[in-house]
Order: C-alpha cells, then sequence, then structure tokens
C-alpha cells in the first residue's frame, strides 16, 4: 500500500486488461442474453393470457331466425307482386342479420319439399312453395342462377330486387 501526497491510500490491484474486442464480444454476450431472457418473459406471459382465455370464439353464440306463413304471398295479385313481395322479404331480413327464414304451412296440408324441378304455381295453395324457391333464387349467387334455376314456362316470374338507393352526397362533405 502506498500513501499519496495527500493522505490518501492507493490500492494497488491486479486488474487484468481485455483488448477491445474481447471487450465487444462480451457486451454482445450479455445483450443477446438479455434480449432472450426478454422474449422468454412475453412467451410465458402471452402463455398466461391464453390459458386465462380458453375459448374467445369470435361470432355470435347464437342464431336469428324469422318464421313466415307461407300464405303472406296470397295476398299478392299477380306472380311479379309476389316476387317483389318475397324480394322486400329477404331484403327486410338481410338489412337486420337474419340468419334463417323459416316457411310454415297456416293450413297444415302434408308436407312439401322445395328440392328437385320446380314445376310452377298451379293454385294459390302452393305459397310456401313458391316463398322458399323465391328466397332459394335470392340467395343463390348470381352467376349460378341460371344453372340452378332454369327458365321453365310455368314458373313463376323472379327477378332479383333493386339494389338499395345510396344517398345522395352531402355537400357540405
Amino acid at each position: 500500500m502506498l500513501v499519496g501526497l495527500l493522505g490518501a491510500t492507493i490500492v494497488l490491484c491486479n486488474i487484468t486488461c481485455f483488448t477491445e474486442k474481447e471487450e465487444k464480444k462480451k457486451w454482445k454476450e450479455i445483450k443477446l442474453f438479455r434480449k432472450l431472457e426478454k422474449e422468454k418473459m412475453q412467451e410465458l406471459v402471452e402463455k398466461k393470457k391464453e390459458e386465462a382465455e380458453p375459448n374467445k370464439d369470435e361470432g355470435r353464440h347464437y342464431t336469428v331466425s324469422v318464421a313466415l306463413p307461407g300464405s303472406i304471398l296470397d295476398n299478392a295479385q299477380s306472380p311479379e307482386l309476389r316476387t317483389y313481395l318475397a324480394g322486400q322479404i329477404a331484403r327486410a331480413c338481410t338489412i337486420f342479420c337474419v340468419d334463417e327464414i323459416v316457411v310454415f304451412d297456416e293450413q297444415g296440408e302434408d308436407s312439401k319439399t322445395v328440392e328437385g324441378e320446380f314445376e310452377g304455381i298451379k293454385k294459390r295453395g302452393h305459397a310456401c312453395v313458391q316463398l322458399a324457391r323465391i328466397l332459394q333464387y335470392l340467395e343463390c349467387p348470381q352467376y349460378l342462377r341460371k344453372s340452378f334455376f332454369p327458365q321453365t314456362p310455368g314458373s313463376a316470374v323472379c327477378r332479383a330486387p333493386e339494389p338499395l338507393r345510396q344517398s345522395p352526397p352531402c355537400s357540405n362533405r
């Protein structure tokens, strides 16, 4: 131990000198180690979050259904008006995000299906089948309609309703 001029003690230590390359290498290793530790901690936090919320499904857990009597089309006076009425029903159900439309027969006649070939509407009692068929037609994409719904002489007039009008642009915007 040496005593300096001001009375302070000076301790001589055995200092090992590293070259600059070795020091940089050590710092890089330390930084890399810290970075890996941070990533591991983030992964653990993410796993804990996933375990805390096991079933986070997107979408609704319910369906919205509408039941319509087939006789609603009996009030229409022509096949064009029947189609128009069915189109308006489909439009309203689309706007209100209805998932399912159930068409039922009020008279309770034997069950009819809308699958297979459509022979057209011969009398007013088949409004359920016509309503279901028109709704299927409107649900089908336009490029598939001709192949799925061929026009037959007895089939009702079926045309997609006019698209919704957009409000005119505001002059202040």
